[in-house]
């Protein structure tokens, strides 16, 4: 059994190679006002600004999804 089969739909790793390139990619995404009102999209840091170290991370994801036949 794995925590995944009781907790979230899927886990998964990332490294943070790259995230200069994807953190401009973000800021540009916001600039041309996709986040709408969401002003949390908006709060994004450097993973060292987190944690010192850090190299990657576990991404969890958790469906919320619940259909109206359910």
């Amino acid at each position: 059994m794995k925590i995944s089969d009781n907790i979230f739909d899927k886990i998964g790793f990332c490294s943070f190679d790259g995230y200069e390139t994807e953190l401009a990619r973000w800021q540009k995404w916001l600039d041309n006002g996709n986040a709408a009102d969401l002003k949390y999209m908006t709060c994004r840091k450097k993973p060292s600004e987190l944690l010192k170290n850090a190299k990657g991370a576990v991404v969890c994801l958790l469906n919320y999804y619940v259909p109206d036949n359910a």
